[in-house]
């Protein structure tokens, strides 16, 4: 059979209505067979070694038309020496994502036996147990469509760890995390989620809101609807930024008519008051407007629009050169695959992870270069670009791109952020070391938090790393309420999720 093309590409319009998800996914597929430095015959062997029985065929297939087969894609998984669930979760967040989802032709089966659910279930429920994010995939998969179940009361305090642990991660570790979550909001036990998310949202200080936000919207209903858009003129900006996303992400997940879109724009409307007095609330505003459903985007009188800035997002959205931004996404991705195949489409990928507006494109597109072999060497060359003198628009969602990738990076480039008199590097430096548990002094941090510009990844870095400031921070009444409660909530919630390496 002739040899497939190395390179996988997107070819949808940058700012059209659909993006190439089969694409997406077989570009994952290969990049990592190619960096195991195995040719498709070769993994086809390991594969069946470790009992995937398939054929060549099959393995060109799934990677050229980018099939959504997950029995297929654990055999990848388990040939490539990757931990269960680190190609299907960003896969299957992909595809829940966008109401034009490919069909799954082979998901994988359930538990059929009591002993094979009794050991999916002892994995999370042990006293002991430390489960790792491979661990919660499979508790949910065994609880989406099987036979046997934990009853609702008893799947509340499991529901709960889930939503904490996922506050906690990050990396592939935060998307298998995710995935589970969302997959139990998505069946049997959907409103056992929905009463946990919404606790956790409410909860004083509560941290790094949006993942269980988002798992909750991945079940679109007028409830979950209102839910989000009563929490838009939230007073705690976390809150509101949280619920916009929530609301970008029903938009394209589907399910929700005009008439309920539109019915959302006084919520919208009051919002929006608030954006005056607060630019970050403005920006996150803006860009949820851009990127909604036509119906409630109609519904918001011009007067409203003009109170908010104009959404951040490159004036060209061709491939060409008169496209300043797409061929920094280039250079960038040519610098971090160094010859390697998938810059193609990793171009694209960068592309949205960095200036897409849309904050599904942006998310979705930053977890499958996190999950991808590409992950440390592009929060290498961000950092570096971070140091540099960038345009508006890039230096306003570099902190987008650190946050979605959530991986770390010791590198020399990410020590120059944190030195730099620039706070809004400085934060960038945050949001990379964060994710290693590492956090600067405790009287470094306290000036940290006096910045509305550090204050966030400040708090981020320190509750990771479980710091001994937030004892000092949660007790000193002379602190802001607002850094008060987030400390004492990274005390009650603990510090940084780290799964072992496969």
């Amino acid at each position: 059979m002739p040899r497939p093309p190395l390179e996988i590409d997107d070819r949808t319009p940058l700012d059209g209505s659909r993006i190439d998800l089969p694409a997406r996914i077989g570009w994952l597929l290969r990049v990592w067979r190619i960096h195991r430095g195995l040719s498709l015959r070769e993994l086809q062997a390991r594969m069946a070694d470790l009992g995937t029985s398939t054929s060549v065929t099959a393995l060109s297939r799934v990677e050229v038309s980018g099939e959504r087969n997950s029995t297929l894609i654990e055999g990848y998984e388990r040939g490539l020496g990757l931990p269960y669930g680190a190609l299907r979760a960003p896969i299957d967040i992909l595809c829940r994502t966008y109401e034009y989802r490919p069909v799954d032709v082979a998901p994988l089966p359930a538990p059929t036996s009591l002993d094979a659910f009794s050991t999916v279930c002892a994995a999370v429920l042990d006293p002991d147990a430390r489960p790792t994010g491979s661990d919660w995939m499979r508790f949910a998969e065994a609880h989406t469509d099987g036979t046997f179940g934990l009853p609702h009361q008893q799947m509340a305090p499991v529901v709960e760890r889930l939503a904490s642990e996922l506050a906690r991660a990050g990396g592939v570790s935060y998307q298998q995390r995710y995935d589970a979550l969302a997959r139990l909001r998505c069946g049997r036990y959907a409103d056992v989620v929905f009463e946990v998310a919404s606790a956790s949202v409410d909860r004083p200080g509560a941290q790094r809101l949006a993942g269980v936000v988002c798992a909750v919207c991945e079940r679109p209903s007028v409830e979950v609807l209102d839910w989000a858009a009563e929490r838009l003129d939230s007073p705690c900006y976390l809150i509101a930024r949280a619920a916009c996303l929530g609301l970008q992400n029903l938009r394209y997940v589907g399910g929700i008519d005009e008439r309920q879109w539109a019915a959302v724009a006084p919520r919208f409307v009051a919002a929006a008051g608030l954006a005056a007095a607060d630019p970050q609330r403005g920006a996150v505003l803006s860009s949820t407007l851009a990127a909604s459903h036509p119906a409630l985007r109609g519904a918001v009188p011009p007067e409203v629009r003009q109170l908010l800035p104009q959404p951040s997002r490159p004036p060209h959205w061709t491939r060409t050169r008169l496209n300043a931004h797409y061929t920094a996404a280039g250079e960038l991705a040519a610098e971090v695959a160094a010859g390697r195949p998938g810059e193609t489409l990793l171009t694209r990928l960068l592309f949205e992870a960095l200036y897409d507006f849309r904050a599904a494109h942006a998310a979705t597109s930053s977890f499958l270069i996190a999950a991808s072999p590409f992950a440390s060497a592009t929060v290498d060359a961000a950092a570096r670009l971070a140091g540099t003198e960038v345009d508006d628009l890039t230096r306003s969602r570099l902190r987008d791109l650190f946050g979605n990738l959530m991986s770390s990076t010791d590198g020399p480039a990410v020590q120059a952020l944190l030195a730099s008199t620039d706070p809004h590097r400085v934060g960038f430096g945050l949001r990379v070391v964060a994710m290693a548990g590492q956090a600067p002094s405790g009287p470094r941090v306290r000036e940290l938090l006096d910045s509305d510009v550090t204050r966030e990844d400040a708090m981020l870095a320190a509750g990771l790393a479980q710091h001994p400031v937030l004892r000092e921070l949660a007790e000193d009444p002379d602190v802001a309420a607002e850094v008060r409660e987030a400390a004492d909530w990274w005390l009650r919630t603990g510090g940084r999720i780290v799964d072992p390496a496969a």
